[in-house]
């Protein structure tokens, strides 16, 4: 509950800016408490945003796909899937997937080399283990 302190309450400690009351059930916040939740502050080095689009097949999901990118490398910090188009069965079914990788090393600045080589252990698992294949543009 938020409600906003009367005016006359206000006038008479001379406060002149509004003023609002909360009350919070903390029994409510408990319930929400979740202890393998842990704070990681960001890193003191940049991070890098790539791009990469992937045509899936008709049978694997788009979930596992993000699964497999995330885990195919540990300084893959987040996938995010931004575009997403489907052909119909007759022309075959397949996906084209975009994900948008945030790539992060705690330890120093990232050298195209690294980001390099972590887009094609992404785009060789992929294909590997899924089927899928880096789009070509």
């Amino acid at each position: 509950m938020v409600q906003q302190v009367d005016t006359g309450l206000l006038d008479a400690f001379d406060i002149v800016q509004d003023v609002f009351v909360a009350e919070i059930d903390a029994a409510v916040l408990e319930l929400c408490f979740n202890p393998d939740v842990t704070y990681v502050p960001p890193s003191r080095f940049p991070v890098v945003q790539r791009d990469l689009s992937l045509i899936l097949p008709p049978s694997v999901t788009v979930q596992s796909l993000v699964e497999l990118v995330r885990s195919s490398d540990s300084l893959i910090r987040d996938v995010n899937v931004f575009d997403l188009f489907q052909r119909t069965k007759k022309d075959g079914g397949e996906r084209s997937v975009a994900l948008s990788l945030e790539i992060a090393d705690y330890t120093g600045t990232l050298q195209d080399e690294r980001i390099s080589d972590i887009l094609s252990k992404v785009g060789s698992n992929a294909e590997s283990k899924l089927g899928a294949v880096i789009r070509q543009v």
